[in-house]
């Protein structure tokens, strides 16, 4: 079941609050990644735009190099599945041709 508009907005507050508190990059990374499918159904809705713009501002801070080197096969596994999701043009290019 879909959940509610506010529902949505605080379960995306809450995201943010997770990645604030998160002890590393790479587990504020892959939280921002799992809330990926909250989101992906609502993305195309102009309601959500603001939601997918600053999603996508927390997702080109956090996807660097140096935040994948540290994972391991399966997170960086997870990563790949996830990018390959997005729209074309979402993330910078040298993510989205590694995987």
């Amino acid at each position: 079941m879909e959940s509610s508009p506010l529902q949505f907005a605080r379960d995306f507050e809450r995201l943010k609050s997770d990645i604030a508190r998160s002890p590393s990059p790479e587990s504020a990374l892959l939280r921002l990644v799992a809330f990926w499918q909250n989101l992906k159904e609502r993305a195309a809705l102009a309601a959500y735009r603001t939601y997918l713009e600053e999603y996508l501002q927390l997702l080109s801070s956090l996807l660097n190099e140096k935040n994948l080197t540290d994972m391991t096969i399966d997170e960086l596994s997870v990563i790949g599945r996830f990018v390959k999701e997005l729209p074309a043009g979402q993330i910078p290019l040298p993510y989205r041709e590694a995987v």
